[in-house]
């Protein structure tokens, strides 16, 4: 995948929200499973609290950037009830 950066014109209007529950949904429930998904966050990255919410954790680093995953099944709460 690419490198998505916000804007002041699109933050914070839940676009980033709605793009990572969609994400973990299609994990969840497409015909081919994902047990977990990672991603890297940039110190100062607001996002990383929303990754947080979202059942995120840090499990790395490197460089000025963490990694961190998601066990699709851990998830917190089902998606459609946020």
């Amino acid at each position: 995948m690419g490198t998505y950066r916000r804007s002041a014109r699109t933050a914070p209007r839940g676009y980033g929200r709605a793009l990572m529950e969609a994400l973990i949904q299609v994990a969840a429930e497409g015909p081919s499973p994902i047990a977990r998904l990672s991603l890297s966050v940039e110190d100062g990255n607001p996002a990383l609290h929303l990754y947080t919410a979202l059942g995120f954790t840090r499990v790395g680093r490197s460089g000025n950037s963490d990694t961190m995953v998601l066990g699709i099944q851990t998830c917190p709460t089902p998606l459609n009830s946020r």
